[in-house]
């Protein structure tokens, strides 16, 4: 009985120090909730909401290919918070961002917000963190439970062979 005792204080006492250390996430913001600087742009009502949560808007409507599962897309994009600042880009002039649109290829925000835009297009995407780097961030970059403000230009999109 002692030996029980003795090991179920232990148990407490480690789990006690493991904690310590550790701070708690931010809370998770709500995305209609937050205060965007009015120079983002973002238009919440004039937005599509998906089930998931996030919202696009699509900024200028694209005549070429459309993206589906498994396009690669080549693109310029603009990463801000809703305070505005930028906290990652590639602009014109820059080398375009390639990715093939899939499981785990970009945030999962860049996935379903990217869907069926087409060629030439540009969108606004209002990202929660669920679907952007989530309650740990990007270190350095992203803090935990961020939204994320993201407008993407598609220049092209690939089509790959079978």
């Amino acid at each position: 009985m002692r030996l029980t005792k003795l090991i179920h204080r232990l148990s407490i006492a480690v789990l006690v120090a493991a904690c310590e250390g550790s701070s708690p996430p931010p809370p998770v913001p709500k995305i209609e909730t937050t205060q965007f600087n009015p120079a983002l742009g973002v238009d919440l009502a004039n937005s599509v909401k998906l089930p998931s949560g996030m919202y696009y808007r699509d900024t200028a409507i694209g005549t070429g290919t459309v993206v589906t599962t498994g396009d690669v897309l080549q693109t310029y994009y603009v990463g801000m918070f809703p305070d505005g600042s930028v906290f990652d880009s590639r602009r014109t002039g820059d080398t375009p961002y390639i990715f093939q649109i899939s499981v785990d290829a970009v945030i999962e925000g860049w996935t379903q917000g990217l869907m069926g835009i087409a060629e030439g297009g540009q969108r606004q995407l209002v990202i929660p963190p669920d679907l952007g780097y989530g309650a740990t961030g990007y270190p350095g970059l992203v803090p935990g439970n961020s939204i994320l403000v993201f407008n993407v230009a598609v220049t092209k999109v690939t089509v790959p062979q079978p």
